[in-house]
């Protein structure tokens, strides 16, 4: 059937309707459209949430984050009043599997709990060893033969049993059961051969040695499968079908552990103690291969009972929001469930049905008819219309015995149940559903227009949603609601990739909110997608926090110099409410001419589509000219410090906006964090700086001029009595660990020196140096000494300061592991998770790793020592550290 191209219907802009300027990209036009709400101020938006089976990674956090962003544009900079509605699936396809994957899964290892427990190796235990392996070695077979396109034909297969296995769990059966002396089995698949030792055995001369045999063919053969699986991987050229190849790859890290298990049992007769490591290890990487086994082969008993999935959904539904709140990503208005909406959806499918554009199948399945749909003067997929296969329909028909949906591009919207799988049931009017549950589009649509109505303003979510499924909640809408336009403006936010690949759950080739954080703050994870087109891809890597990274940099140092230099002229605060006399330099930016064109191409870039990276721009721009004025050292007195704090505090003001600024910072003033009162005092401060220059000053001159002690110490009351009062006034009633407490230690140290026979200048230096480094940056306070000039002093917030200065100490610990460390960054991308896996430097070090590559055991099957786990952590930590803020040169 051929479609007319939709037309798209502007919002009348009527007297009275709140109108801002601002324009967005509308996946529906294709084009910036002027945002005009249907009701004044009154913004109706839904979002697509998540499908809670697993933890939220760094790719969901950018569809999130990436409309939190645009909506606080919105709310907090244009004023718009926003109902925004996010649903939670928890009823889907992925849930169920994984639930009845983790039920079947846990079930099944209560037989085998006995190995994951350190402890004596009985008898029992061995045999459960390799009761284990042959369940794994089964369920990989399974899965090969099931899942993996050409296996069938491939040349390495496997047996359909695995009789050796079976004999070698039986109890007692390793009792006489021993490799010969001399014959080397390879730990590793890959580099697995037949010992001479077990060539032509004759089995019923000696049934131990064929025995052996045989398992080692066994191996030999899995050797053969992991080959064919990476070979067959390596040569396919679309990534993300090569991805697929990675569950039964990482099932073979599985076996290989078994077949580690297996040597040592076979090798060691006297082996007494379990390790439970190794069954870690194979149970972690064989969770999904074992899942599929479990469900489709061995038909474990798994009810239908709601509570199972239920368990799973509302784990990963609290941890999700529990990312966001880290994320400090604002709550939705309302939370829909779609448990709590399954009535609606059947008394939704009901009319649809009633107006002809849904019909069931035999099996009480009711699909969407398109067919009906567009030939009722609809337009159906108005996102993605070359995507849609609405070609070819099957004839027409009002047989209640259709077995196959009538056309390509029809969908489902309630779905007939299969056996051990959760149900619904219910009537709605005078139609009876089959137990089942509902379709994943009609979902979202029932609980929208339960919730916001017949027309919404704004539907968002992430670009690989338009199709099919935010075309087929729009044709749901408007066929049930009977409106050509049920959304005015569709946002959709670009992929996050790494390598090249979108980040997601399947692919397996995500990096999880959790960790995220452990490597960067979320104020860097909020700059980097504002430093990106929020409508754009995003390819997530090293070399995109580096540019975070110096934008945090130049606007955090921008920020301090400002507190700095605003407690040097004695003005701390109130800086901006004083206007000093001053002579303008003309050969530096007028800041008040900058700060309006500054503030005038912001709101051109924010009504343009909320154009974010053009804004961080302007605002960098305006930091440099105002850094030119600050760069000036020698004319205090037409500093223009008060158009510096505008420019500052503006600044700050649409930080706050993008959700960059904590909530402490008060409104009228600025930077990223809070600087507490006691810090920017504008006169201790300035006090402690001079006085340490003093000391520093009279040191290094003592130094060069091999003064006397008597002298020095002579120089040294003078110093002490010229700043004598200004500091009693200063440290009056000062508290321990204070800025004013520690100026009044400062001093005391300085009066016990003087008072010494031994003082000397290297002393009154290092007191200096330990206030520079250590003291100070734990209150948020950086010096910088020059030559011949006083010293520098910035200001930040303390905790953020000191999270630096933690990092800063534990990389001056070992400066050669951190030269080592720099030297490995720059040669290569070497990243984080190969770290230990391919660093010649740890080369058959280790022969098992976790599945983030930290090393668990030994190159001899030892767990790692709990010093050496601490060593490398702390290793890694640091590594992580430099690999995102270095630059690779190769």
């Amino acid at each position: 059937m051929t479609q007319r191209i939709p037309t798209w219907t502007p919002p009348a802009a009527e007297a009275g309707a709140y109108r801002t300027g601002l324009r967005l990209y509308n996946s529906l036009t294709k084009n910036r459209d002027e945002f005009i709400p249907v009701n004044g101020k009154q913004v109706l938006w839904y979002i697509c949430g998540p499908t809670v089976y697993d933890a939220a990674h760094l790719g969901h956090a950018r569809a999130y984050m990436t409309f939190d962003i645009v909506r606080r544009v919105m709310e907090d900079y244009f004023g718009y009043d926003i109902t925004y509605q996010m649903n939670i699936t928890d009823i889907d396809d992925k849930i169920i599997f994984r639930a009845r994957q983790n039920h079947l899964v846990a079930n099944f290892l209560e037989q085998f709990t006995g190995l994951t427990e350190a402890g004596p190796l009985t008898p029992s235990k061995k045999a459960q060893v390799f009761a284990l392996f042959k369940e794994l070695l089964l369920a990989l077979r399974f899965f090969l033969v099931a899942n993996v396109p050409g296996f069938a034909a491939a040349p390495a297969q496997l047996p359909e049993t695995f009789d050796v296995i079976e004999a070698l769990a039986v109890e007692g059966a390793l009792a006489s059961v021993r490799l010969p002396a001399g014959a080397a089995v390879s730990r590793k698949l890959d580099k697995i051969k037949m010992p001479k030792e077990l060539k032509g055995i004759d089995a019923a001369a000696d049934p131990s040695g064929a025995l052996l045999a045989q398992y080692v063919e066994l191996i030999i053969q899995l050797a053969q499968v992991q080959k064919w699986l990476e070979k067959t991987r390596n040569a396919i050229k679309d990534p993300e079908k090569a991805l697929a190849f990675n569950t039964p790859l990482q099932m073979l890290v599985s076996i290989e552990a078994m077949h580690n298990y297996a040597l040592l049992l076979l090798s060691e007769p006297e082996l007494s103690q379990a390790n439970p490591v190794l069954v870690d290890v194979a149970l972690k990487r064989a969770r999904d291969v074992l899942g599929y086994y479990l469900d489709d082969v061995k038909e474990a008993p798994c009810g239908a009972s709601h509570e199972i999935f239920n368990e799973l959904s509302r784990h990963w539904e609290a941890k999700f929001f529990a990312d966001l709140d880290a994320l400090d990503i604002r709550r939705p208005t309302f939370v829909t469930r779609v448990s709590d909406y399954v009535p609606p959806i059947m008394d939704y499918i009901r009319v649809l049905m009633e107006k002809k554009f849904a019909y069931a199948l035999a099996d009480g399945s009711i699909y969407f008819d398109t067919q009906n749909f567009m030939a009722d003067g609809n337009f159906y997929a108005k996102l993605e219309p070359n995507a849609a296969n609405v070609s070819d329909p099957q004839p027409a028909s009002d047989s209640p015995n259709v077995t196959e949906k009538k056309c390509p591009a029809d969908f489902v919207l309630w779905k007939a149940s299969k056996p051990r799988e959760p149900t619904w049931e219910g009537t709605s009017g005078d139609y009876t559903f089959t137990p089942g549950r509902p379709g994943w589009h009609i979902e979202c649509t029932v609980m929208a227009g339960e919730v916001l109505g017949g027309v919404l303003d704004i539907h968002s979510g992430g670009i690989d949603l338009a199709f099919p499924h935010h075309d087929n909640e729009l044709a749901q809408s408007e066929a049930y609601f009977g409106n050509k336009q049920w959304v005015n403006y569709f946002l959709h936010a670009g992929h996050l990739h790494i390598d090249g690949l979108k980040m997601s759950k399947s692919l397996k080739n995500f990096t999880s909110i959790a960790d995220s954080l452990e490597l960067y703050s979320v104020r860097q994870i909020r700059l980097l997608f504002l430093l990106y087109n929020w409508r754009r891809s995003l390819d997530f890597g090293k070399n995109s926090f580096t540019q975070v990274l110096v934008y945090e940099s130049l606007f955090g140092n921008f920020f301090a110099s400002v507190y700095s230099t605003s407690m040097r002229l004695g003005l701390g605060a109130r800086a901006l409410a004083i206007t000093r006399p001053q002579r303008p330099n003309g050969d530096l930016p007028d800041l008040v001419a900058r700060l309006r064109e500054t503030q005038a191409a912001v709101h051109e870039a924010l009504c343009d589509s909320i154009d974010t990276p053009t804004v961080v721009k302007h605002l960098a721009e305006l930091v440099r000219a105002c850094n030119l004025h600050l760069a000036v050292r020698d004319d205090d007195a037409n500093l223009p410090i008060h158009q510096i704090v505008q420019a500052a505090c503006y600044i700050t003001s649409i930080f706050r906006v993008f959700g960059l600024v904590s909530k402490d910072v008060p409104h009228d003033g600025f930077g990223f964090s809070p600087v507490p009162e006691a810090i920017v005092d504008p006169v201790t401060l300035p006090l402690l700086s001079e006085f340490r220059d003093g000391i520093r000053n009279l040191g290094l001159s003592a130094l060069r001029s091999s003064m006397p002690v008597s002298e020095l110490q002579q120089a040294l009351k003078a110093e002490c009595d010229k700043f004598q009062d200004r500091i009693a006034a200063a440290t009056a009633d000062a508290a321990p660990g204070t800025l004013a407490g520690v100026l009044g230690d400062f001093y005391t140290l300085v009066q016990t020196q003087m008072a010494s026979p031994e003082v000397s200048p290297k002393d009154l230096l290092k007191a200096t140096d330990d206030l520079r480094n250590d003291i100070l940056p734990e209150l948020g306070v950086t010096l910088e000494d020059f030559a011949g000039s006083p010293s520098t002093f910035k200001v930040f917030c303390p905790d953020e300061m000191l999270r630096s200065l933690t990092m800063s100490r534990r990389m001056a610990k070992n400066p050669a592991l951190i030269k080592q460390l720099r030297t490995r960054v720059r040669e290569g991308r070497l990243h984080p998770d190969e770290y230990f896996i391919k660093n010649p430097k740890f080369n058959n070090a280790f022969s098992f790793f976790s599945e983030a590559g930290f090393p668990l055991l030994d190159a001899n099957l030892a767990p790692i020592s709990a010093e050496n786990v601490a060593a490398y952590t702390e290793e890694l930590q640091l590594y992580k550290s430099l690999f995102w803020a270095l630059e690779p040169t190769a």
